[in-house]
């Protein structure tokens, strides 16, 4: 028990901080983006989705808002939850990949980070991104370094994945990328006669599975916004989101954090 001692405290240090924001002022982008969005869902139901506003941004960005009835309150409220699946899941990620004194380190960083914990008692989409984001990393360490390939943990992975590009859709060009690497991989050495290379081929093959399952959810979004919008595309800010994610001099930060 005492293992999971360390992960209670981060959870704990982003509890408190959560909670004594719970009545602070509402974020700009939510006050005028995400919460009229999740408002109009719970008024339109699944007619909203047909709507212009419904690609301005990312389905999640609104979608989960509307999960607490676009109430601030109970959205940082639930955000505990999140918080609490990305300090476990780093946790277990770090542990598997360096050990306890790994783990350890990994809470203490992302507790008393000076940017990450502030975003959870918000009503932005990091608090999602992020969470999809550490499962998803949990998840392949748990496929490669404890080489558990169960499909229960695959169909996580997968889900994890989905949950990123439905926040905040930064890979959306890598994933893609990345489906057509491992197939190719697995294509080139299907055949071979060494092992080794037949274990790589056969773990190629599962990946390419995992990452095509991510993307059935966002390529039947992408394919109604451009059917009915003409946006190839998730979202009008996810090209916004991409530059400032790849660019070399940006690495993921707004203007505003630079």
């Amino acid at each position: 028990w005492q293992f999971w001692l360390w992960p209670l405290l981060g959870c704990l240090v982003g509890w408190q901080h959560i909670l004594k924001r719970l009545g602070k002022g509402i974020h700009p982008d939510a006050e005028h983006v995400y919460l009229p969005a999740a408002k109009a869902l719970l008024d339109q139901g699944w007619v909203f989705l047909t709507s212009a506003a419904s690609y301005r941004v990312v389905p999640l960005g609104y979608a989960w808002p509307a999960l607490w009835g676009a109430d601030p309150f109970w959205i940082r409220l639930a955000n505990c939850g999140l918080w609490a699946g990305c300090v476990f899941t780093a946790w277990r990620c770090a542990t598997l990949l360096g050990g306890l004194r790994a783990g350890v380190v990994t809470v203490l960083l992302l507790a008393f980070h000076p940017e990450l914990p502030k975003y959870f008692p918000t009503e932005l989409t990091e608090p999602i991104f992020l969470f999809g984001l550490f499962g998803w990393l949990w998840t392949l360490a748990e496929w490669f370094v404890a080489r558990n390939g169960s499909l229960a943990l695959r169909v996580c992975s997968a889900a994890f994945l989905t949950i990123t590009l439905l926040s905040r859709p930064v890979l959306q060009l890598l994933v893609p990328l990345g489906l057509l690497g491992v197939v190719a991989v697995a294509w080139h050495w299907r055949k071979s006669v060494q092992a080794q290379q037949q274990d790589t081929a056969r773990l190629c093959r599962q990946i390419a599975w995992t990452l095509a399952f991510s993307l059935v959810i966002p390529a039947l979004l992408v394919l109604k916004n451009g059917l009915l919008f003409g946006l190839w595309g998730l979202g009008t800010g996810s090209g916004t989101g991409l530059y400032l994610g790849t660019h070399p001099l940006f690495q993921g930060a707004e203007p505003a954090f630079l």
